[in-house]
């Protein structure tokens, strides 16, 4: 969704398909990238300034949780299974998934 923050007033709906009930969101500012946790068990990442999902990766079950750290290039969504997916960013336009239990 796209959201004008001086009228507070929402300008545009993105759907997150193949995401179904997203529930975390996470951002890396600097090369517009969100990373969306997903209760359908995977993770969409999307084009912060288009709304484009770009490629989805699985993530564990009953995500709650997202966080981007800048100086690592991981992102991290934290399961409600008791895991947390750890996923390397890599270079602009390359992303792959390691899970750590």
């Amino acid at each position: 969704m796209k959201i004008d923050s001086r009228k507070l007033a929402i300008v545009q709906r993105w759907p997150t398909a193949p995401c179904s009930s997203p529930s975390s969101m996470a951002i890396d500012r600097a090369n517009r990238r969100l990373f969306i946790g997903c209760r359908s068990k995977v993770m969409a990442v999307m084009n912060a300034d288009t709304g484009k999902v770009i490629t989805t990766l699985p993530i564990g079950v009953h995500v709650d949780a997202a966080v981007f750290d800048s100086d690592t290039h991981l992102i991290f969504n934290s399961n409600g299974e008791g895991t947390v997916s750890v996923i390397s960013r890599g270079q602009p336009g390359q992303v792959f998934s390691t899970r750590y239990h």
